[in-house]
């Protein structure tokens, strides 16, 4: 929920963000980048899910056919000819892969859904504890880190220190 409220606002905001960044005229690059965001973080929660469940085979075909899928688009683009994508043409290719990557992450979660049903039972399942009061203990913890990874991981560091010091001065270690 809280991805996709981010996705909406950045979507809205689009036209105001990239006037305030200098291109006007990447509003529809905006667009698509939160297109991005929201297909990433429902692909990367869901493979942290794979790992809570120590299923980390899971987890880790669907980062590989999501990077695989980008790698592709990068080798179609370049095959046809291409010696520079444009920007907005990437972005395209890259919500196209990540929504893909998305659907093939929820997939793989409702297949193992499904066997998991199968092998326990009828009479197994009825008397699973599936208590909201359990599923709050266990994916409130979850959910928790994911925002705090959000809010102290690398990529806001990189942020915050391209916005105080410059690019140009944020680049010589190599963040932009």
């Amino acid at each position: 929920l809280t991805m996709a409220l981010a996705a909406a606002v950045a979507a809205l905001c689009a036209g105001p963000v990239a006037g305030l960044m200098g291109v006007p005229a990447y509003q529809q690059v905006i667009q698509f980048y939160a297109l991005i965001l929201l297909f990433e973080g429902i692909s990367r929660f869901v493979d942290a899910q794979f790992e809570s469940l120590l299923l980390q085979g899971l987890a880790q075909i669907s980062a590989l056919l999501r990077n695989g899928a980008r790698l592709a688009a990068l080798v179609i683009a370049s095959a046809a000819g291409a010696s520079e994508v444009p920007l907005l043409t990437w972005v395209q290719y890259e919500a196209i892969t990540t929504g893909a990557g998305a659907l093939l992450s929820g997939y793989l979660m409702l297949r193992h859904l499904g066997r998991l049903r199968q092998s326990l039972g009828a009479g197994q399942l009825a008397q699973a504890d599936i208590s909201l009061a359990r599923l709050r203990r266990f994916g409130l913890p979850t959910y928790l880190s994911h925002v705090l990874h959000i809010a102290s991981g690398t990529e806001m560091v990189k942020l915050l220190l391209t916005r105080l010091v410059g690019t140009a001065a944020t680049a010589s270690f190599g963040f932009a």
